[in-house]
């Protein structure tokens, strides 16, 4: 009986280890560390910074993304800029990358590497102040204290304005210490700013507080709702759609609740032009389920109001979701027989057999046919009266 081979050549080495091969170009080389191939495609004229890589990320970006500080450092000791935002965020910055990774060594290494040209351009310009916000949203104060006072050698203060304006264009989840680091900003407006910050729409009919919805910011809509006013929090943006519904759109269940605990009975007031009110759209979208839940106990009496198309949110569920017809019927307030526009009771509907048994189990209520009944005694008595 022979032995089992056990000897690997260095190809089968490659084929089971694949990190172990040669880097195929500048992306590869930096997802791996291959500083010698980097100087490498570096001396044969390559562009470090702006070369093409996979999703079209800088190398400078894949390195930190992958922890390879030494290839970091030496992009950035050669031109490579760590600091490139977007309109309004640092999704593809090296350095944004470093500070949500809460990675301190990547963190200096890409200001200590950074060229006296390119630190010159970052704190000079909104890139700092983009970090700022990343920094402070993600809570991590020793990063903020560097970036602060980088920001206090500007050459031009700071436009306190605008930084809260990317607060609110910034994705992110609540915490406290950055909502305290937005008032201690909003601290530094005049009254007259202050008040223009709160209450100016854009070109679209938008505020700020429809902006932070839009990007989930949760923190600068806690924040918004301490100053805002009511009407300013719950109306339409251009006779459409209100913040609330953003939430349903991004399905943000966290900022939901906070805009319908600030205010109920406004938040469940509202319409779209469709005359939708957030509970017929919660239970016409897909999933959702919580959304209707949330909704529910603001929605005593409503429950039957009818959107432009003559729909319930009965009509809507059923259409879905089993689960929000039975949240619905629990409540002992939807009406079963209730026509809609086309003149369909919810049992005249094309309806799964999951809610088509709900529907029947369930005693039929109808305040529609009540009121009818009413309505037309009413009539015959003063016919005959007459």
């Amino acid at each position: 009986m022979h032995e089992k081979k056990t000897h690997i050549t260095a190809v089968e080495q490659f084929d089971l280890f694949p990190s172990a091969k040669r880097p195929k170009d500048i992306w590869d080389a930096c997802k791996q560390g291959d500083l010698e191939f980097v100087k490498d495609f570096h001396a044969s004229g390559g562009d470090l910074h702006n070369a093409k890589t996979k999703g079209y990320l800088k190398p400078i970006f894949i390195a930190t993304r992958d922890r390879h500080s030494h290839v970091c450092e030496y992009l950035g000791l050669n031109g490579c800029y760590a600091f490139e935002t977007s309109s309004f965020n640092t999704q593809f910055s090296a350095l944004g990358q470093a500070i949500r990774m809460d990675n301190e060594g990547l963190f200096k290494t890409l200001l200590n590497s950074a060229t006296e040209e390119n630190i010159e351009k970052f704190f000079n310009g909104e890139d700092l102040c983009k970090h700022i916000v990343t920094a402070a949203n993600a809570g991590t104060h020793t990063f903020l204290d560097t970036l602060q006072t980088m920001r206090q050698k500007r050459r031009k203060d700071l436009d306190a304005k605008n930084l809260l304006r990317m607060f609110c264009h910034a994705e992110a989840s609540y915490n406290p210490s950055t909502v305290d680091f937005i008032e201690e900003t909003f601290s530094l407006l005049s009254p007259t700013e202050a008040a223009e910050f709160l209450t100016k729409r854009d070109g679209r009919g938008c505020n700020e507080f429809y902006w932070a919805c839009v990007f989930e910011s949760e923190s600068a809509v806690v924040f918004l709702l301490r100053h805002m006013n009511t009407q300013d929090i719950y109306d339409r943006v251009g006779g459409d759609i209100t913040p609330i519904y953003q939430t349903l759109r991004k399905c943000n269940l966290a900022i939901a609740t906070r805009i319908v605990h600030h205010d109920p009975v406004r938040a469940m007031d509202v319409c779209d032009k469709m005359q939708n009110r957030p509970i017929h759209v919660a239970c016409e979208m897909e999933g959702r389920h919580e959304f209707v839940k949330l909704f529910l106990p603001y929605c005593v009496g409503r429950l039957n109001e009818v959107n432009e198309d003559g729909d319930t949110p009965l009509h809507l569920a059923c259409r879905n979701s089993a689960t929000k017809v039975e949240m619905l019927l629990e409540t002992g307030e939807v009406d079963t027989l209730k026509p809609n526009g086309e003149g369909k009771t919810v049992f005249d509907l094309e309806v799964s057999s999951e809610v088509w048994d709900l529907l029947c189990e369930h005693p039929i209520t109808s305040f529609y046919y009540r009121n009818q009944t009413d309505a037309g005694q009413l009539e015959r008595s003063s016919q005959v009266g007459t």
